[in-house]
Order: C-alpha cells, then sequence, then structure tokens
C-alpha cells in the first residue's frame, strides 16, 4: 500500500491542542447506548474529556451537565420517533440557560431521514449529524463520507471524491449504482489488454492490473473498444442497464442513456470509454493505481 490510509492515520493520531471537554448520552436503552459507548471510546482515545451519562436520559439532564462541566460538546444518539423535538428542545434549553457556544452532534442510525437532517443542520444549528443511510443519500447529502471494511477506513473524502477517484477497488465498487466494472486487464505500450480486445490508455502502469469502468461511462460505438454480449435490457424510461458478458466471460453492464435493445440476445454491442474514465487497481492488493 502507499499512502491509502494517509487521511485516516492522520485523523486517528490528531490530539486537539486544547482541552476538549464533552458529555455524551443516549436518550433511550435500545442500541443507541452501544453506539453512544464507542463514540464515547473515540473520543476518549483521541484526547477529549469525555461525561458520560448513560442512556435514558432526558434532555433537561444532558444540557444541566454540559452547563455544569462546562462541555464544549455534547454527543447524543437519538431515537424513532422523537429526534427532532429531542434536538429542539435541547437547542433551545442551551441558548435559554446561556449555552449557545456548546455543539451538539447526534446520530440516530438511519432513523433520522433526510427532511428531517435538512432542518436539524439548516434550521436549528445541529453541529453535525452521523447516520447510516443508503449510498444514493450519501452522495446527495452528505459533506463526507468513511468508506469502512472490515473494521478499516478504505477511503475518507468527500463523496464525489470516493466516486471520481476511488482509494481502493472495495471503496470502488462500494459506491455507484449499479456498481463498477472490474475486469482483468494487462497494460503494455500504452494500452490496456483485455482479452484479445485492446483499449488505449497512454498513463496505464506496465503489468497486471484491475480495470475498473462504470456502466454509466460506456458509450455505444461501432468502433469501440469493448464488445459486450447483451443478455437482458432493463428499460427505465430515461436509461436502459444492459447487462452481459465479455469475450473473457466477464459479466459486464452498461448503462446508456435512453431506450437501447441493441445486441440484446441476438448480437454484440460495442462500446468505448474515454480513458479519463479508466479506473486501475493494484491486481494484488487492490490499491488505486495513479
Amino acid at each position: 500500500m502507499t499512502d491509502l490510509f494517509a487521511d485516516y492515520k492522520a485523523l486517528a493520531n490528531y490530539r486537539p491542542v486544547n482541552k476538549v471537554r464533552f458529555v455524551t448520552a443516549a436518550s433511550l436503552f435500545d442500541g443507541h447506548d452501544a453506539a453512544i459507548n464507542i463514540m464515547r471510546r473515540i473520543l476518549q482515545g483521541m484526547g477529549a474529556e469525555v461525561i458520560h451519562l448513560g442512556h435514558n436520559r432526558s434532555v433537561d439532564e444532558v444540557v444541566t451537565a454540559a452547563l455544569q462541566e462546562d462541555a464544549q460538546g455534547i454527543a447524543i444518539s437519538s431515537y424513532q420517533g422523537g429526534h427532532v423535538e429531542y434536538f429542539k428542545y435541547m437547542v433551545d434549553l442551551l441558548k435559554s440557560r446561556g449555552g449557545a457556544h456548546i455543539q451538539v452532534f447526534g446520530g440516530g442510525g438511519g432513523v433520522i431521514v433526510p427532511p428531517e437532517i435538512r432542518e436539524l443542520q439548516a434550521k436549528l444549528g445541529i453541529t453535525a449529524l452521523y447516520v447510516t443511510h443508503d449510498q444514493v443519500e450519501a452522495m446527495t447529502m452528505a459533506d463526507r463520507m468513511i468508506v469502512m471494511n472490515a473494521g478499516r477506513a478504505e477511503q475518507i473524502g468527500t463523496p464525489l471524491d470516493v466516486y471520481e477517484r476511488p482509494a481502493t477497488l472495495f471503496a470502488a465498487q462500494f459506491i455507484g449504482s449499479p456498481s463498477m466494472n472490474v475486469v482483468d486487464a494487462v497494460g503494455r505500450d500504452g494500452v490496456l489488454h483485455v482479452g484479445r480486445e485492446e483499449l488505449p490508455n497512454p498513463t496505464c502502469h506496465a503489468g497486471p492490473v484491475k480495470l475498473g469502468l462504470r456502466p454509466e461511462h460506456l458509450l455505444p460505438d461501432p468502433e469501440g473498444s469493448i464488445t459486450m454480449q447483451v443478455q437482458l435490457a432493463e428499460p427505465l424510461g430515461a436509461n436502459t442497464l444492459l447487462h452481459g458478458r465479455l469475450a473473457t466471460g466477464d459479466s459486464f453492464t452498461a448503462s446508456l442513456p435512453g431506450v437501447h435493445t441493441a445486441g440484446q440476445g441476438s448480437g454484440a454491442l460495442r462500446l468505448s470509454v474515454a480513458a479519463e474514465h479508466m479506473h486501475l487497481f493494484d491486481a494484488y492488493n487492490g490499491a488505486r493505481l495513479g
């Protein structure tokens, strides 16, 4: 690996210059208590002082503790059906008691839906909300995202960073719908060889690589370098998903604008892709190349 985990290491090694004190709590005992305990340990591990109140804590208890302990932040795990009112009351109570400077961080798994997130952040002033929604919502709503794999951070960045320059093969296939096509290729003299087909790429690495191609970056082209045997077409209105196989036997998907039935069940469809949309990964460890 190169500097794949540079952002992650920098974050893990970060220690606050000034003393930081947090109050952590969960509003219920229903699994959120376990989540806030993890956040408590992360905060403590990074050098923050934490006053942990545990679960089943009211807004009044949390705000009172934050004011008494002169905390700079509150980290709270919410619950289904009442998080908007809970957070709103917390912000109002902090302001009324002279604690408007205390930042509030919240989380609630997947129970805090997008309209509520926008309301809580834009209208109420919640500093940040950490939720686990699907990738469409992550792409449209998140400021930054962490792609986790077996407890390791594969990539930390904006959703667009992860989409356009995935740091690893895992991150590349995690984001995007349908997921990225990945095939074996060999780079030689500015050309990527996929079976018998040749894809010009002036910056490609010599030797075996994993080539990633997003379905939406493929274009129908009679002179294209990629030949796909279409087995199934899924017309979706604005675009059509074409599923099939390459001559190498690899399954392959193309997302083409409009309605397409070319090649379905009978013939081959030729496709092209711009070199800047070819993602190359190390054939052995999956790290991004270039």
